[in-house]
């Protein structure tokens, strides 16, 4: 299928600093290593090509303006193309560097600055200015219905949700937040529980407590009924 293409990003003075091959939106989207310029610099030089095509005018250009990490020419090109970036290998210490350059930066922005940055409407973030297809919106709408239609009994607070309200609220959530509503304190000599209605320690604490209370209200009785001089002996 000829749905390929080959690009070039151009620096401002109008030479190119990078050659690509892609399709659909690959010319504009972000790379790992290489920096997008403003869409009026980057340029289409050949579409509606096979892959085999695309691949090969790629290794033309990229030979023709040669790669600086080799001397050779202009281009910020890590490989002779033809393979994309699978044929590049990159060293354990390339790696560390990068990850701590990325550290480094990250760590010192302030939050708003990272919002604005990596945030949903961020530059930096891997769908900015781009869109569902319909069919992917169409899959998502149908499987909401579907979440929406299934029941689930949380095993901690005995409530039925649908499968979303559940995996938000229930399950290992439940006890976190609004969760925590049916929840109450039980308190039996020096110790607190805090349990569900569903728990079944509280049959057994309340079992306890009636008998403790109870107690209570018999040595009450007793000593109502008994001399002040009696009161210490029960």
């Amino acid at each position: 299928m000829n749905i390929y293409y080959v690009y070039a990003y151009l620096r401002k003075d109008g030479t190119p600093y990078y050659i690509g091959k892609g399709k659909d939106d690959r010319a504009y989207r972000k790379h790992s290593t290489i920096a997008i310029p403003d869409r009026s610099r980057i340029v289409l030089l050949e579409q509606n090509l096979s892959e085999t095509d695309a691949l090969r005018l790629e290794i033309e250009l990229i030979a023709q303006y040669g790669r600086k990490d080799l001397g050779t020419g202009i281009l910020r090109n890590l490989t002779d193309g033809g393979e994309g970036s699978s044929g590049r290998v990159v060293s354990n210490e390339e790696r560390d560097r990068k990850r701590n350059k990325a550290n480094e930066v990250y760590s010192s922005m302030s939050d708003i600055e990272r919002r604005e940055k990596f945030g949903k409407n961020g530059p930096d973030n891997g769908f900015y200015n781009r869109t569902h297809s319909v069919t992917s919106i169409t899959k998502m709408k149908a499987a909401q219905i579907t979440n929406r239609q299934k029941l689930l009994t949380c095993e901690k607070c005995g409530k039925s949700v649908d499968a979303q309200n559940y995996s938000l609220h229930h399950g290992d959530k439940c006890g976190i937040g609004s969760a925590n509503r049916g929840r109450k304190w039980y308190h039996l000599n020096d110790v607190s529980y805090y349990l569900y209605p569903t728990d079944s320690k509280i049959e057994e604490l309340q079992l306890i407590l009636g008998r403790s209370k109870q107690h209570a209200r018999s040595n009450q009785h007793i000593k109502s009924k008994c001399p002040p001089s009696q009161h210490n002996a029960i």
